[in-house]
């Protein structure tokens, strides 16, 4: 499951965009916890996605992982592989995720490949390379990569 929204630290819900504005609501811890997420992987381009309220619903209500930045996502509104650091994770990530079905593998592999295509690494990348973590459900431990 993939997210493109805008969060906000202390704030615990994440939002859309409209007309160039941050708004409406889009997404509830509420909401979340609303039903299972049974063996979901959930890949989140939100800023300070990995330490929201909503990620823990997540991984509560039975996600297998979150992937999200616990700062800053720096991406855009409409993902491309040409540029937004965390749409171009995103991309070998879900590639990566697709061959080997282990979440954290998955996501030290999109870290090393966008590692490699963009170097010399600029500021927006060291922050998305060190800031992306995956945060594994209930029936795994807790791993930061």
């Amino acid at each position: 499951m993939y997210f493109n929204l805008h969060g906000f630290l202390g704030q615990p819900n994440w939002f859309g965009q409209k007309d160039g504005s941050v708004g409406p609501t889009a997404v509830t811890p509420e909401g979340i916890r609303s039903r299972r997420w049974d063996g979901v992987v959930v890949f989140a381009e939100v800023c300070y996605g990995a330490g929201s309220e909503i990620a823990q619903a997540f991984l509560q209500q039975g996600a297998r992982a979150f992937i999200g930045s616990t700062g800053t996502a720096y991406g855009r509104i409409k993902p491309t592989i040409l540029n937004g650091e965390a749409d171009r994770l995103m991309y070998w990530f879900r590639n990566a995720y697709s061959i080997h079905r282990e979440p954290a593998r998955a996501l030290v592999i999109a870290k090393t490949i966008l590692r490699i295509l963009s170097y010399p690494l600029s500021f927006q990348d060291l922050a998305t390379l060190n800031d992306f973590v995956c945060l594994k459900g209930t029936h795994d431990e807790r791993t930061i990569n």
